[in-house]
Order: C-alpha cells, then sequence, then structure tokens
C-alpha cells in the first residue's frame, strides 16, 4: 500500500470513529473493564468509543498513558468488524456511513469512501 492510500485509509478511519463498534468482539470492552475500575465510571459499549475513554481520562487523568491500550483495542475491534488494510469490507463502510445509492463492487465502494473524505477536507 503506497504512503497516499495509507493517508486515504487513516482518513478514513478518523471519519468512522463516531460509528458504534458495539456489535464488534469486545477488545473495548476488556480494555474498559481492566482500566476503568472505578465507581463512578460504567463504561457505555453503544457510545462513541474515543468519547468514552475522553471520559474516563477527563476524571482519571493519570490513564492518558494508556491510550496505546485504548488504540490498539480499538483497532483489533475494528479489524473484527471491517476486515484488516485491503480486505476491508467497503460494502459496509458504505452502508454505515449512509452512502446512495451503494455502489456495485468493493472497488468502487472503495473509491466513494476515500473520495468522500478527500471532498470533506480530511484527507
Amino acid at each position: 500500500m503506497s504512503s497516499e492510500s495509507d493517508s486515504d485509509v487513516d482518513a478514513l478511519a478518523a471519519e468512522i470513529t463516531s460509528l458504534s463498534l458495539s456489535q464488534t468482539p469486545g477488545h473495548l470492552a476488556a480494555f474498559f473493564a481492566r482500566v476503568a475500575r472505578f465507581p463512578d465510571f460504567t463504561y457505555n459499549p453503544a457510545a462513541n468509543a474515543a468519547d468514552e475513554y475522553q471520559r474516563l481520562c477527563d476524571s482519571y487523568p493519570d490513564l492518558r498513558k494508556r491510550r496505546g491500550e485504548f488504540h490498539t483495542a480499538f483497532a483489533a475491534d475494528f479489524n473484527a468488524r471491517f476486515g484488516e488494510g485491503e480486505q476491508w469490507d467497503w460494502k459496509l463502510l458504505c452502508a454505515l456511513l449512509e452512502i446512495d445509492p451503494m455502489p456495485p463492487s468493493k472497488n468502487q465502494a472503495k473509491k466513494v469512501c476515500i473520495s468522500g473524505v478527500q471532498r470533506e477536507g480530511r484527507g
């Protein structure tokens, strides 16, 4: 993969961080169960994972040092749901991003997702 397409994929990943990963295997849930053992913090798996991590760190700033673990858990759940690298399920991403009409092929779906991110100034 070229660095240009790497940046395109990074931009797409940033775009979809607001999507719920609550239907994926529980890497994020396990991360929060491991590090967020505080009576006044309850992880909400239906919420944006980054917002949940930020909420946790706002209350417990020392947990910012666990950012790498959070990213690893997020990536593991993301990859479990969408695939990795060129194996991503681009049509699923199109559906979650509510792209209409649905592109007929995986390659066209990838182009639509990436061009949408670039068009919005995220690439």
